[in-house]
């Protein structure tokens, strides 16, 4: 804008010049050479700006889109210097050669006074030059690491993963050595955890690998992720392991292991194994450990003793409640033969079956065709004006809603704003809030903008004493999404096998289990005969 402005400035200038600038026309009032030394003035600011222009689009980086700030200083400064020479010489017509002189030694004298601020300048320039490191680069020495949002003249600035801003001197990144991670390079992350040596190594690795291929936010899938067996502890009886993975969030790497660690408790719970206690903890009734199974004669007293993981312990009003309507002895067989299962937050739960959740909260998803019925009964309650007692509070997921009232100001405006707010507050079902607002909105290709945004099927949450696995016993549609723990979930799991042999122990057929489970899942998810025919298949 300022170019624009200036080339238009200098055209004015000219004009007038030609036109009132002559000897015989020009006005008294106007000294003589003034509008010539003006435009003069202005052509030459003009041809620095459109230079300026010009070569900071011609020097930056292919594939870069942030330019550097010391680029731009540079050169920025030495085109002014130039233009004022070139003004000096042709505006006002001056013999520069003694400004030159006399400019060489006040060049001395401030480069003597100015010594450790011209060492960063041309610190600043061998950065530039050899480019060892670009804004959104990150960077790691001792306790400093950060991105890099800045590089001017004298000082390079790093964003912390703490929020704040580290100022460095440019002389500081060559005098000594730096890591540098490019920003569109992924990173290699390690973690190690302990497991007592008495559990195969086999059965660990391939266990955390399943965590690491689980879907953990921010792990790349290639380059792969592996695990490897590190480091014998002969003093702890463990192994250690070593998680490596590759991450394109350096910063935020940390919570990333934290998030594989807490996965990789519950599936090593599901598996039988308990991670070490730590030293502090070594004492050990010799009748709890191993599940109270008998240690070898002799080992007794040994610290290191590996333990099982705790069990869960079912609520017995809970059970009552969630098993209420059937036999005895058809309750007492499905304990029996029930298998205990322990997911973390964000875990798929893939193994299918039949499912009561003791604690915490499971996301199900649904058929399409389930979800019409809340689809219209959310729409009637949208239609009408809100009412005295209706929830306020938004269930829905801060992402989620941040998604919706995005794609709802778009197509509404400010009127998306109450909109959205009332649909978070009623539903926690994201399909089901994408495709109310949709409706409202009169707008179906909104969806279409959010289909990658949101889940591709309707869902429900499940909480403690609650059934879940309609996927595995219905006979409609398999189900585009696993099922997910929200939150730190136990849960008791009853495949076909396991079903049906606590249906021959109460001597009892399917026909009785039916119609409590058609009342406890959704409307609809339970076809008549689906738990036979499902019984059959398994």
């Amino acid at each position: 804008m300022w170019t624009l402005i200036i080339v238009a400035l200098s055209a004015l200038s000219w004009l007038l010049q030609v036109s009132l600038g002559s000897e015989a026309g020009g006005p008294a009032w106007l000294p003589p050479d003034a509008l010539r030394q003006l435009a003069t003035g202005l052509s030459v600011l003009a041809l620095v700006q459109l230079l300026q222009k010009l070569l900071s689009h011609a020097l930056r980086p292919a594939g870069h889109h942030a330019s550097s700030d010391l680029l731009r200083a540079l050169l920025r400064g030495l085109l002014y210097l130039l233009a004022s020479i070139l003004y000096l010489r042709l505006g006002l017509g001056l013999d520069i050669s003694s400004v030159l002189a006399t400019s060489a030694m006040l060049s001395v004298i401030i480069g003597l006074a100015l010594q450790p601020t011209l060492g960063h300048l041309f610190a600043g320039v061998s950065l530039e030059i050899e480019r060892p490191l670009r804004v959104g680069d990150y960077v790691r020495r001792d306790q400093l690491e950060g991105e890099v949002v800045s590089l001017n003249w004298r000082s390079v600035y790093v964003r912390t993963p703490r929020g704040s801003t580290v100022v460095l001197p440019n002389a500081e990144f060559t005098s000594r050595a730096l890591e540098v991670l490019p920003r569109e390079q992924p990173y290699r992350h390690e973690l190690g955890f302990s497991v007592s040596s008495r559990h195969p190594p086999g059965q660990i690795i391939r266990c955390a690998l399943r965590v690491l291929h689980s879907g953990l936010p921010g792990v790349c899938h290639a380059p792969a992720p592996s695990v490897l067996l590190s480091d014998n502890d002969a003093r702890s009886a463990s192994l250690r392991y070593t998680a490596r993975f590759f991450t394109d969030d350096f910063l935020n790497r940390q919570a990333l292991g934290s998030q594989f660690l807490e996965r990789l408790w519950y599936a090593l719970a599901r598996e039988g194994v308990a991670l070490p206690e730590p030293p502090a903890l070594w004492a050990l009734d010799p009748a709890e450990s191993l599940g109270g199974e008998a240690l070898p004669a002799g080992l007794e007293a040994l610290p290191w003793a590996p333990r099982r993981p705790a069990p869960l312990q079912p609520d017995p009003a809970l059970l009552a409640h969630s098993l209420g309507g059937l036999p005895a002895a058809l309750s007492q067989a499905l304990l029996q033969r029930a298998r205990p299962l322990r997911y973390g937050r964000g875990e798929r739960c893939e193994q299918p079956g039949l499912m009561l959740v003791l604690h915490g909260s499971l996301r199900e998803p649904l058929p399409a065709s389930l979800a019409e019925q809340d689809l219209q009964a959310l729409l009637q309650r949208l239609a009408q004006p809100p009412q005295d007692g209706e929830p306020r509070q938004r269930r829905l997921t801060h992402q989620h809603h941040q998604l919706l009232l995005q794609a709802g100001r778009l197509a509404l405006g400010p009127l998306a704003e109450q909109l959205v707010a009332r649909i978070a507050a009623l539903t926690d079902d994201a399909w089901l809030a994408g495709q109310a607002l949709a409706a409202s909105a009169q707008r179906p290709e909104l969806l279409e903008g959010l289909r990658h945004e949101l889940p591709p099927a309707p869902s429900r949450v499940v909480g403690a004493g609650h059934w879940a696995g309609a996927a595995a016993l219905s006979a409609l549609a398999p189900y585009a999404e696993p099922i997910m723990a929200e939150q730190d979930c136990g849960l008791l799991l009853w495949d076909a096998p396991a079903l049906r042999a606590a249906l021959q122990e109460a001597g009892c057929e399917a026909a009785s289990l039916e119609p409590r489970l058609r009342q406890a899942l959704p409307a609809g998810a339970l076809a008549e005969g689906a738990l036979t025919r499902w019984l059959a298949r398994g």
